[in-house]
């Protein structure tokens, strides 16, 4: 009989570290982006998070010009 165990579902936020990652931006360009509106993010408490869809959005977005 085999034990099937559910895999843990990815994060679906990520922090400004996280998206310098996935976009290979420093950090400063990537608040420069949540700033001017160009990358989405949400703020809970004082942290700054970034939903994967919205750096899918963006690259998206930047291969579309």
């Amino acid at each position: 009989m085999e034990s099937t165990i559910a895999q843990p579902e990815a994060p679906k936020l990520t922090d400004v570290v996280g998206a310098c990652y996935s976009l290979s931006l420093g950090r400063s360009k990537v608040i420069s982006l949540i700033m001017s509106g160009e990358l989405k993010s949400i703020k809970i408490g004082r942290k700054r998070l970034i939903p994967k869809s919205a750096i899918d959005e963006f690259i998206a977005a930047k291969l579309a010009e």
